[in-house]
């Protein structure tokens, strides 16, 4: 099976997700029913989502197909306070356009 797509987080007065994902050659069975499986070769066969939801934060979000589904949960980051300076946004470069450099 393989998976592809895309998952867009967005955050305008909620907080939004986008799915646009193709699940395809899907491990599933030939038929729900107790019948055994033909010995043919089988199509290809994709699974589709695309979907948005409105999500809330910190809350478990299962987006349903009949044949699989997905799961989300989203939290809020917190920075990490030890990071080293290195990783710290760079203050120059951050500065408006109409501020003047003092260097």
């Amino acid at each position: 099976a393989a998976l592809s797509g895309k998952v867009r987080i967005r955050l305008s007065r909620y907080l939004h997700a986008d799915f646009d994902i193709q699940l395809q050659n899907p491990n599933w069975s030939p038929s729900f029913t107790n019948e055994p499986a033909m010995l043919e070769p089988q199509a290809a066969k994709t699974i589709h989502f695309n979907v948005s939801r409105k999500l809330k934060r910190d809350k478990i979000h299962y987006i349903d197909h009949p044949l699989a589904g997905i799961l989300l949960r989203i939290e809020r980051f917190e920075k990490d306070q030890d990071l080293p300076e290195s990783e710290e946004p760079d203050s120059q470069t951050s500065k408006p356009a109409n501020q003047k450099s003092t260097t």
